[in-house]
């Protein structure tokens, strides 16, 4: 009876594979079910448990990290690190970075969240007002 209500279009997301069905396969596939994860999908935000693969813009595959597969998930976090420390001219602390994206990973932080806090000290840098290690660090303290 559920399923008959307007509000659900269960072909729509079964395209998008977003069913507990799909779910359930990307469990056995090695995703891991993060407390994040069951709490959104608890309160209607049906979020995908996998992504395709990285489209190449490059820090908005920050918000495809949560889903992707265990295996990949090393060669983008290293991938996406360097690109936060090219972008922020912060070399020296790529491991940092990929700290930050292992708990995007682990749900202790969101991927909305981390890639907002990037791009406003890419700005800021841009603009001369901060120091890209202090400003991001600052800026966690408050997430």
């Amino acid at each position: 009876e559920d399923l008959a209500y307007p509000w659900r279009d269960l072909e729509a997301d079964k395209a998008r594979g977003r069913t507990a069905f799909n779910v359930l396969k990307a469990v056995k596939k090695g995703f891991r079910l993060t407390f994040r994860f069951v709490l959104d999908w608890a309160l209607g935000r049906r979020p995908v448990p996998w992504s395709p693969p990285p489209t190449g813009s490059e820090l908005e595959d920050i918000l495809s990290l949560p889903g992707v597969a265990p295996q990949e998930r090393p060669d983008l976090i290293d991938r996406l690190s360097a690109t936060i420390a090219r972008k922020l001219g912060d070399p020296g602390s790529r491991r940092y970075y990929a700290g930050l994206l292992w708990r995007v990973v682990e749900g202790q932080l969101r991927p909305e969240a981390l890639l907002t806090l990037i791009r406003r000290a890419v700005a800021a840098i841009g603009e001369g007002i901060a120091r890209p290690g202090a400003l991001v660090a600052q800026a966690l303290g408050r997430l």
